[in-house]
C-alpha cells in the first residue's frame, strides 16, 4: 500500500511539472511530454504488467489537470505502453548501442505520434483545421524529440536505480 500511494505521489509529481513548471521554462509548443517518456521509460525497465494501471491512472490525472479530453492521453500512454514492453521484450532497450538506438528511435516515434494525437483532438478532428497540425509538425517537433531524449535517459538511469535497490530479487524475473 506504501509503494502505491507512493507511486501515485510520483505521477502527481510528475503531471505537477509538465503542466505548471514546464510552461514557465518553455515555449508552449516544446514544452516536453515528461508523463510519456516517465512512462515509457518504466515500462522498459519494469514491464507493461506492472505499469499498465499507472499508464491509465497517469493519463486520467494528466488529463484533469491540463484540462483536455479525459481518456485522450489514457489512450495514447496505454498504446506506447504496451509498443514498448513489446519491442524492449524483442530489441532490449538497454546500455549497449542498438537498445539505444532502439531508445532514441521509439521515442522519437512516440513522441510524434502522441502529439499528432493530441493536435488531432484539439481541433475536432476537424479536416479544415489540419494545417494547424502541419504548423506543429515543421515548428516544434524536432525540439520536443530532443527534450523527450534527455529526459528519457534521465529516466532510464533513475528506474534502473530504483529496480536495482528496492528488487533485486526480480531483476532476473524481468530480464534486465
Amino acid at each position: 500500500m506504501k509503494k502505491n500511494i507512493s507511486i501515485f505521489l510520483a505521477i502527481i509529481l510528475v503531471v505537477i511539472l509538465q503542466t505548471s513548471i514546464l510552461p514557465l521554462c518553455f515555449s508552449e509548443k516544446i514544452i516536453p511530454d515528461l508523463v510519456l517518456v516517465a512512462l515509457v521509460s518504466w515500462v522498459s525497465v519494469f514491464g507493461f504488467q506492472y505499469v499498465w494501471i499507472w499508464a491509465i491512472i497517469s493519463g486520467i490525472v494528466l488529463d484533469l489537470f491540463s484540462f483536455t479530453a479525459v481518456g485522450s492521453n489514457v489512450f495514447s500512454f496505454i498504446f506506447f505502453s504496451y509498443c514498448t514492453s513489446f519491442f524492449s521484450k524483442r530489441l532490449i532497450l538497454g546500455e549497449k548501442i542498438g537498445g539505444i538506438l532502439v531508445g532514441v528511435f521509439f521515442i522519437s516515434l512516440a513522441t510524434f505520434f502522441h502529439n499528432l494525437w493530441m493536435q488531432l483532438i484539439s481541433v475536432g478532428f476537424k479536416l479544415q483545421k489540419i494545417w494547424e497540425i502541419k504548423i506543429f509538425l515543421l515548428e516544434s517537433a524536432s525540439w520536443k524529440i530532443i527534450f523527450n531524449l534527455i529526459l528519457f535517459f534521465v529516466f532510464i538511469l533513475i528506474f534502473k536505480g530504483i529496480r536495482n535497490k528496492f528488487y533485486p530479487s526480480n531483476n532476473l524475473l524481468l530480464g534486465k
